[in-house]
């Protein structure tokens, strides 16, 4: 169980730490994040503070994550901003169809409910690491280890270009198309 702990908790750390450096890299990323974040729907909120604890949130994740004794908070500081990023995406994807993601720095593409789908993923992730955390012991370093953090850095992968990887398969705009004809 010690290595479902460690794939989980890597594979957030690299998620979460990768989404902070997008929005970090440069004052114009900084600038558009938070932009972004003052045409959401956040009453009262003032939409440079919002931004810069989100990305001092993401940034909390990997070294949180890092040391047996904080990895708990590492789990519910993941777990919180995954929550909230869920609700917020599908707030956004019910209620504007011209919401641009910036979950990894700018995009064209559309909120959809793909994006709804990763934070709830994740959510997912941070409660069965924090789940397994709490059960097992940390025994030393081993091949199942190993395994264990190649298995994290594909799903973080797979997280963060998941933009991407739907892009292959479905036409821009068609999947969210599809979906609220159904639903209406």
């Amino acid at each position: 169980m010690y290595s479902l702990t460690l794939g989980c908790g890597f594979l957030l750390a690299c998620v979460y730490l990768v989404s902070a450096i997008a929005k970090l890299r440069n004052r114009g990323a900084f600038a558009a994040f938070s932009l972004w974040v003052k045409g959401l729907p956040l009453p009262g909120a003032r939409a440079t503070g919002v931004a810069g604890g989100v990305v001092t949130a993401e940034l909390l994740v990997a070294p949180l994550l890092l040391y047996p004794a904080t990895r708990l908070a590492g789990y519910a500081v993941a777990g919180l901003l995954s929550a909230g990023f869920a609700v917020g995406t599908f707030v956004l994807y019910r209620g504007r169809g011209d919401v641009t993601c910036h979950c990894f720095g700018s995009s064209e593409v559309v909120v959809g409910l793909p994006h709804v789908m990763r934070n709830v993923a994740l959510f997912v992730v941070a409660v069965v690491g924090a789940g397994t955390d709490l059960s097992t012991p940390a025994p030393s370093f081993s091949a199942s280890s190993v395994v264990a953090l190649c298995a994290g850095t594909v799903g973080a992968l797979v997280f963060i270009f998941l933009d991407d990887i739907i892009s292959i398969f479905v036409e821009p705009g068609h999947a969210r198309r599809s979906f609220t004809e159904d639903h209406q």
